[in-house]
């Protein structure tokens, strides 16, 4: 017993324990050793361990997930990194959308494309709806280009007709020096194929291949013999739906050089 003093009191011991700091990885002390600069350091060390944690490999403070604890949303651009097949979904949510599209085209595309095949005919009715609008065009234009009571398809290929005169007769087509001059030279090449064409675009390769070349052998002609400076092709069959094409030389003392000399 201590002198003057009163009978000691028995007291649990109190037991003082030091926090030995942690460990450092052996990356980080690499890390720590290359950046002696504190504020380098911390700064370097919290990326480091950051992205430790997210990868859950961190040997210091390693990442502890409890069940039904509430997880913080990601970046997408986060799922991105993990999983690159992931961003098709981010970037096309309604890719499906697509898919009949892209059939349609490449559906047209093979139509388009077959050797030898005859685009089919088009229909004003399927391409427009008149329901809404009154119909200024003939009722039967539908059945004349298809080749109703065609005036070129029934004349054969005469030398001359009421609107000119045969110049060139070719495998394809016929020119024709029109009798009603604009501008000297005037022509049209008339398509005198073994079918009715309504438009260009009804035409099958060969047919369009074979037509354009004659077209070009008249134009050679109307060169040679008029010499202009330039000359105008037009296609237009509002009037007679079968294919062909104006031809109208240009000079150099047009009044109009620009527009066409028809207007």
């Amino acid at each position: 017993m201590p002198p003057r003093s009163d009978a000691a009191h028995a007291h649990a011991p109190i037991v003082v324990s030091v926090r030995e700091p942690p460990k450092l990885s052996a990356k980080l002390t690499e890390v720590r050793s290359r950046a002696p600069c504190s504020g380098v350091w911390r700064s370097l060390v919290a990326r480091f361990v950051r992205d430790e944690e997210v990868a859950g490999s961190n040997p210091v403070t390693p990442t502890q997930v409890r069940r039904g604890a509430h997880r913080e949303r990601e970046h997408p651009f986060s799922v991105l990194r993990r999983n690159p097949g992931a961003g098709r979904a981010l970037l096309f949510p309604r890719r499906t959308c697509l898919l009949p599209i892209v059939a349609v085209i490449l559906g047209a595309k093979i139509k388009a494309t077959a050797p030898g095949a005859a685009p089919p005919a088009k229909s004003s009715a399927a391409r427009w709806n008149y329901e809404h609008m009154p119909r200024t065009w003939p009722e039967d234009w539908d059945a004349r280009r298809q080749g109703l009571n065609c005036v070129k398809c029934a004349e054969g290929r005469p030398s001359e007709d009421q609107w000119g005169v045969r110049f060139y007769s070719g495998q394809w087509a016929d020119a024709y020096l029109l009798r009603q001059q604009t501008q000297p030279g005037t022509s049209v090449v008339i398509f005198r194929g073994t079918r009715h064409v309504a438009d260009p675009s009804d035409f099958t390769d060969e047919e369009l291949a074979g037509y354009w070349s004659n077209v070009r052998t008249a134009a050679k002609a109307i060169e040679q013999a008029y010499q202009p400076c330039q000359l105008n092709y037009a296609i237009f069959g509002n009037a007679m739906p079968h294919v062909h094409t104006h031809i109208t030389p240009r000079y150099p003392d047009d009044p109009a050089p620009r527009p066409s000399a028809s207007g």
